[in-house]
């Protein structure tokens, strides 16, 4: 990291990322994941959130 908190990815895992200026990071516990930002909008769209809640409440969260 960088004095203002930056960090700066290799280029080779910004290709293999598809990461070209909007980055999303997405993390539990110890691990973060680094995503494009549009990337992650496409694998993180969901046609009914009413239903995922319903599923998330069986689970009990």
């Amino acid at each position: 990291m960088d004095k203002q908190g930056r960090i700066l990815l290799p280029a080779v895992l910004r290709e293999h990322a598809g990461i070209d200026k909007d980055a999303v990071l997405v993390g539990v516990g110890s691990r973060i994941e680094i995503w494009s930002k549009d990337a992650w909008t496409a694998a993180n769209t969901y046609d009914d959130m009413e239903e995922i809640a319903e599923a998330m409440e069986g689970l009990g969260i």
